[in-house]
């Protein structure tokens, strides 16, 4: 085999295992992180729930049902779990964050959401 075959062989390997770790493994992972950033925002918010707030909570846990349940690799699933998170048991918590009025509620509520998806600990 001539070494220019070679050559092209090995930059296509090269090319194919890096577009598969890339858009497999890397981009879910950061767009899950990415939302779990925008759920502690929400968590930073004080006083009554607004219609704005309630949207974004929709939103939220729209997307991390999404991200979570399809997109994010099974080995990254088994990390979270042996790290004890579950971001797909925070979903329900996070729809019902929409509805919530009470602060005490809405703050028991989010501590419960970030225990899940471990949003305490981003940096």
């Amino acid at each position: 085999m001539k070494p220019v075959y070679l050559a092209a062989l090995l930059s296509f390997l090269i090319g194919f295992c890096g577009y598969t770790i890339i858009r497999f493994w890397l981009i879910p992972i950061f767009r899950y992180r990415k939302i779990k950033r925008q759920i502690r925002r929400l968590a930073i918010l004080t006083g009554p729930t607004s219609a704005k707030q309630s949207e974004a909570c929709r939103r939220l846990a729209a997307q991390l049902a999404e991200c979570a349940g399809r997109d994010l690799p099974n080995w990254y699933h088994i990390h979270l779990r042996a790290k004890g998170l579950d971001p797909l048991a925070a979903v329900p918590h996070l729809t019902a964050l929409a509805h919530i009025k009470n602060t005490e509620h809405r703050d028991r509520r989010m501590a419960e959401i970030e225990a899940l998806i471990g949003a305490k600990h981003d940096k």
